[in-house]
């Protein structure tokens, strides 16, 4: 018998484990856990058994529990303290365990020139090669002979009667790729008829400001935030309101204050620009918000490939059980820029309206390049040009990084360097965000100011750097232009 005072931990029942999932056992006892959890049946503060007693009761071996309590505890579901154990921390809402969707729900097994005379960048300014607005897809590092396969591949065996139907949704191949690739990589439950192309996230952003806001509606965005998606929004002749970002995400806590709020435009993968991970907590406590008020979530899916210290948060959509997300991703920032094809998940509730809206604008996307990317997909060549971009941007963001502490030492101060394309270089106390831009622009440095992205807050002086696609001779370069820009801008101070 036990002497600890501590409470016995529960014995969970062993997960089914099939041997098809992808991912394999650590991922279906991951999956398990974090489904129990989101339905209530592990409350917070719940304590879990060891991960030597699971290990033993499920007949796996001890480190693929340790990795799935380090995912979980990494994501926010679960603390982990030495000594204490283990115990559930997410809060759920209970209105959110409660909800039961009114349609049945899928299961989970089934180059232009630059001014730089200017001394602030608009941040749509976007350049290969250019230090430091290179924040976009590398296109060297897109193979255009596998592409350019699957093209001729896709024209030569796809029947005539195809090139001519009538699938404003978008091709039905692309379709299940797609689908298929956000169960795994999103954790979003879909099927190819939940999949809607487009021409990417602004595109979705647009279909679904002109069917939700009229003119005096109100919109809620983050600030400092995503400057196209602010201009789409007021096209509406919607108001904006402006919602501060914590360490945490959107300040769901603001919102509550905002009155009539029709959608919410949120980047939670890695915030734009601040490079924030929305934690899970927030991510529920905006989904129960966005029950209570009847107010959709546009959850732009940016920089979610790009993580670079492990696999990111499942998306919010992985998590909406009260059809309040619509979940929006483009192949724009992974594949390359002028590709032109991205996809949206819409509730049920807006899939007519969606369709409709679609049918009398005749679709947005070639259906030549639906097919070749659907082929490009299939062989498994989009999970390869993932692998090695992910890895180039993370060599590329390491050396950069390593390079300016060289140069100017151990005083720098980054953040949002865990993911996606760019990270924040936070300026020293008292350096003027205009100067410091103006001067490092005479060594051809184009930076973005924080302060350009914001509305009503007011952020400590930072620039965006971005790098993803610059060599590593230009970084090394530049790096040491940045260096010394801010030893001149600090001496001038």
């Amino acid at each position: 018998m036990s002497r600890s005072k501590a409470p016995v931990p529960l014995d969970l029942p062993q997960p089914f484990v099939d041997i098809s999932t992808n991912g394999g056992k650590q991922a279906r006892i991951y999956l398990t856990l974090r489904q129990s959890i989101l339905d209530g049946l592990l409350r917070t503060d719940t304590r879990l058994p060891s991960t030597r007693m699971l290990a033993e009761r499920w007949e796996v071996s001890r480190g693929t529990i340790e990795t799935v309590f380090d995912r979980l505890q990494a994501e926010g579901y679960i603390a982990r303290k030495g000594g204490s154990g283990s115990t559930v921390s997410a809060q759920i809402p209970d209105r959110l365990l409660a909800a039961a969707p009114e349609v049945a729900r899928h299961q989970w097994e089934r180059s232009t020139p630059i001014n730089v005379n200017r001394t602030q960048i608009d941040a749509q300014v976007l350049q290969p090669g250019i230090p430091f607005i290179a924040r976009m897809a590398d296109p060297s590092l897109f193979n255009r002979q596998t592409w350019s396969t699957c093209l001729a591949r896709a024209v030569r065996e796809t029947d005539p009667d195809v090139l001519v139907a009538k699938e404003v949704l978008g091709l039905p191949a692309l379709r299940h790729q797609i689908a298929s690739y956000l169960r795994v990589a999103r954790g979003i439950a879909c099927d190819t008829q939940d999949i809607i192309v487009t021409s990417g996230i602004r595109n979705a952003t647009d279909i679904i400001a002109r069917l939700l806001l009229h003119k005096g509606d109100v919109a809620a965005v983050e600030d400092p935030g995503y400057l196209w998606c602010r201009q789409i929004l007021e096209r509406t002749g919607a108001k904006l309101k402006y919602i501060s970002v914590d360490d945490e995400g959107i300040q769901v806590k603001k919102l509550v204050q905002c009155q009539g709020v029709k959608a919410v435009h949120v980047t939670p993968a890695h915030q734009a620009p601040l490079g924030i991970s929305m934690s899970a907590s927030r991510r529920l406590e905006l989904l129960d918000w966005a029950a209570t008020h009847d107010t959709f979530i546009i959850e732009d899916d940016y920089d979610s490939e790009f993580n670079y210290n492990g696999a990111p948060l499942p998306a919010i959509k992985a998590i909406d059980r009260v059809d309040r997300v619509i979940f929006c991703g483009s192949f724009n920032k992974t594949l390359f820029h002028n590709l032109r094809i991205g996809y949206m998940v819409v509730p049920p509730t807006l899939k007519d309206r969606v369709t409709n809206m679609l049918t009398i604008l005749g679709g947005s996307v070639g259906w030549v390049e639906q097919m070749a990317l659907a082929r490009y997909m299939d062989s498994g060549e989009y999970a390869k040009h993932l692998r090695i971009s992910r890895h180039t941007y993370q060599t590329r963001k390491d050396l950069l990084l390593t390079c300016l502490f060289e140069e100017y030492g151990q005083k720098l101060h980054v953040t949002g360097q865990h993911a996606g394309f760019h990270f924040i270089l936070w300026l020293p106390d008292g350096m003027n965000e205009a100067r410091f831009c103006a001067l490092a622009m005479q060594s051809n440095l184009i930076l973005q100011p924080l302060q350009s992205f914001t509305k009503q807050i007011q952020l400590p002086a930072g620039v965006v750097i971005g790098y993803t696609a610059l060599t590593n001779s230009q970084i090394r370069f530049a790096a040491k232009q940045l260096a010394a820009t801010l030893v001149a801008c600090v001496d001038k101070t």
